[in-house]
């Protein structure tokens, strides 16, 4: 059985950076806490044993901010604390001062109608669906919150992702072009004559692991709005399934 290491590392931020530091629900920690174990794991070995890594942030009677550290590993701490540390310089606004001096920017070259969009995400899904067209909203939910979080819960789940950085869209079903992307016929417990596109675009290194997780949620989402066409209580609880899997961090 693997003996737990344990490490205190002495921020030089103030309690006032603590809450950007952690971001929201402590998201920023989840964070760094993937990216750690894709940086130690990168090949996903089983005997690689990172159940015990954890952070957690404290602040002293002094007022001082420390971050605890624990790990199976003590090399895995290492990787941690390189992590928390680039964090720190994220949250202070220290990143874009490294090497600015040594390394000159090179002109950058724009190239005429080019499409962001297309070279911001490599996979597309889209999936048709049941859905009378007037919930629509209900699945986008106030200010986007129900796809923002689908987005997180597919981040959360996914370990295959390039990146935190997702694009999720609902349209009445129209008809779209096949090219470089995944279509299908999505089956739920509720069924229609209205049909609906719900298309995700991401950056995967496993396209078929993540069109599971992606598929898996956006079902979810997708029963969340029709099952509040038939409630009266338009506050409907609802906790998708969080699987286990990290964001990677963006600084």
């Amino acid at each position: 059985m693997s003996s737990q290491h344990v490490m205190v590392v002495d921020l030089e931020m103030g309690e006032e950076k603590v809450g950007p530091f952690l971001g929201p629900s402590g998201k920023n920690i989840r964070f760094i806490l993937g990216k750690t174990k894709r940086e130690i794991n990168p090949d996903r070995d089983e005997s690689v044993d990172l159940s015990n890594l954890h952070c957690k942030v404290e602040v002293t009677d002094e007022n001082k901010v420390i971050v605890r550290l624990s790990a199976n590993d003590e090399s895995h701490l290492e990787v941690l604390k390189k992590n928390i540390l680039a964090q720190q310089d994220y949250v202070m606004g220290r990143v874009e001062k490294k090497s600015k001096s040594t390394n000159p920017k090179k002109p950058r070259v724009v190239k005429k109608n080019s499409n962001p969009k297309q070279k911001r995400f490599t996979t597309k899904y889209v999936f048709k669906t049941s859905m009378e067209h007037h919930m629509i909203s209900k699945f986008i939910g106030s200010g986007g919150s129900n796809i923002n979080d689908l987005k997180e819960s597919v981040v959360l789940s996914d370990e295959n992702l390039q990146g935190n950085k997702m694009s999720v869209s609902i349209h009445e079903d129209r008809k779209i072009r096949m090219k470089n992307l995944h279509f299908e016929h999505l089956q739920t417990d509720f069924d229609s004559e209205s049909k609906v596109l719900v298309t995700v675009e991401l950056n995967t290194t496993n396209r078929n692991a993540t069109l599971e997780t992606v598929r898996k949620y956006v079902k979810q989402f997708v029963e969340k709005a029709n099952l509040s066409n038939f409630s009266n209580d338009q506050s409907v609880s609802f906790t998708p399934q969080n699987d286990s899997g990290e964001l990677e961090n963006p600084f």
